[in-house]
Formats: C-alpha cells, sequence, structure tokens
C-alpha cells in the first residue's frame, strides 16, 4: 500500500514539476511562440472563421511582442526571469517527490498559488485589458496544477496514516 501511494504521489507531482518546467522554457522564445500561434490559430486560419475575436486578439498579441522584439528587446528580460522562476519553483518539488509526508507543505504551497492564480488572472487580464474570453484560458494553468496536486496532497495524508500505522 505504502510503495502504491509513493509512487502515485510521484507520478503526480512529477507531472506538476514537468509542467513549470516545460512553461518555463516555453517563455524563452516568446516571438517564435506568438508566430506559431498566429500561424495556427490567427487570422485566416479556421481560428478565424469559427472565432474571429480569438484570431484578432492573437494577432494583436503578435503586433505588440513583434513590435517589443524590434523596438526594446531588453524588455524580454521579464519574461526570462519568469520562465527561470517557473523553473526554479519547479526544483522545489524535489523534496516531495523525494518525502511527500515530510515535504507536505510545498504541496499545499503548490495549491494556494494555483488557487491565488485566479484571482490574479481575472484582476491583472481586466487591468492590462486582456478581452474576458482569454481570461479562462489563464486560469486554466491553475486549474490543471490543481487537478494534480489536490489528488498528490489526498494521497500524501493518505501516506502518512499508514506509516503512522506500521505499513
Amino acid at each position: 500500500m505504502e510503495k502504491r501511494l509513493l509512487r502515485r504521489i510521484r507520478v503526480l507531482l512529477g507531472l506538476f514539476a514537468a509542467g513549470l518546467v516545460l512553461c518555463g522554457i516555453v517563455i524563452f522564445p516568446l516571438k517564435w511562440q506568438i508566430d506559431t500561434v498566429a500561424a495556427l490559430f490567427g487570422p485566416g486560419t479556421l481560428t478565424d472563421r469559427l472565432f474571429p475575436p480569438m484570431a484578432q486578439w492573437i494577432a494583436q498579441l503578435q503586433t505588440g511582442i513583434a513590435a517589443i522584439a524590434d523596438n526594446h528587446p531588453y524588455l524580454f528580460y521579464c519574461t526570462d526571469w519568469v520562465g527561470f522562476a517557473m523553473i526554479a519553483i519547479a526544483l522545489a518539488f524535489i523534496g516531495p517527490i523525494k518525502d511527500p509526508v515530510r515535504n507536505i507543505w510545498v504541496i499545499r504551497y503548490g495549491i494556494l498559488v494555483c488557487l491565488l492564480t485566479f484571482p490574479m488572472v481575472v484582476i491583472s487580464g481586466i487591468v492590462r485589458g486582456f478581452p474576458l474570453f482569454w481570461l479562462p484560458i489563464d486560469c486554466a494553468f491553475g486549474a490543471a496544477g490543481l487537478l494534480l496536486l489536490c489528488p498528490a496532497i489526498h494521497y500524501t495524508k493518505r501516506l502518512e496514516t499508514v506509516r503512522r500505522a506500521g505499513g
């Protein structure tokens, strides 16, 4: 029972940490990324025919990011730090992957951050002029994290109970 719980916890936390690393890495080539997204979902695509506001928003993002790349590339230093922070946060999950019971606080912290994603997205998105249809897309990052971390903490509590009972 203990080994099965530990394996489940490690898989969930490993997926969460891998997701953070992946999100952190893809932030670095931001211009390439938006150009790719625009080619797939921007003006002139199926998205444009089915949901024109989305295609227009992607085009607006592409225009803004291109302007920054051409005129103020040093501003990408901010997104570089965001990418680094995501990778650094992923590293914090090595402790709970190794010993989830001892490091349950890291899992709780991850859940708290995922929950705080929702008000941050709504407040910052509205203040920064993001269209309302985009906010659930950004909220999906917090939701995905919760889908991994909530079962992980549940299994961690069960693991603690099993260990206290002696096996």
